[in-house]
């Protein structure tokens, strides 16, 4: 009987083994660029440690205040009671509520909450490289709007420059229709 026990007990261990590599699998695999990442790592811990819910807090610097930035389970607790509240960074938190678990647990939550912190720093540099894809095609249309101008500017005073450089040349003599000329050409690059 005591060895039966004892082979349980390993196949359970065995078990419990097994899983714990398939989560942390599950963890590895999800991509860093993929947007889907940050709610997948919380479906993962949500699933495997049996979870009623699970989120992803991060501190609003104005408030004080944790918002969830990502979650995972039921929307509304059911009084459940909170197992787990860990550090995932300076400024995140990973909470869980649901069953009680095990301590043997808190390693594969450690390796979850720098997962998701991962995943949350990746979702923010993505975030910011598309902010700056789109400030950068706005300064392209801005500077190619500013170019055009500057050339429809330039033609025009180009023509009034010359005009006055005419009309205020010493030493030259104009003739009235020179003269009226001259002053047209200024007038109608003015305008335009």
């Amino acid at each position: 009987s005591g060895a039966v026990e004892l082979a349980g007990r390993r196949a359970r261990l065995a078990n419990r083994m097994v899983a714990e590599s398939e989560t942390l699998l599950e963890l590895a695999r999800t991509r860093l660029n993929d947007n889907e990442s940050l709610r997948a790592r919380s479906s993962t811990a949500c699933s495997a440690f049996g979870m009623e819910s699970v989120a992803l807090k991060v501190r609003d610097p104005l408030s004080d205040e944790w918002r969830d930035v990502e979650h995972a389970g039921a929307a509304t607790s059911s009084g459940a009671p909170l197992r787990f509240d860990l550090a995932a960074g300076r400024d995140l938190r990973l909470v869980g509520r649901g069953p009680e678990m095990f301590a043997e647990d808190e390693r594969i939550l450690q390796g979850t909450a720098a997962a998701a912190r991962t995943a949350y720093e990746g979702r923010r540099l993505g975030d910011r490289a598309r902010e700056a894809r789109e400030l950068a095609a706005v300064d392209r249309q801005r500077t190619a709007l500013l170019r055009a101008v500057g050339h429809d500017l330039r033609t025009p005073l180009a023509s009034i420059k010359a005009a006055v450089g005419g009309l205020r040349a010493p030493g030259t003599e104009l003739s009235t229709g020179d003269r009226d000329e001259l002053l047209a050409t200024i007038e109608d690059s003015a305008d335009h």
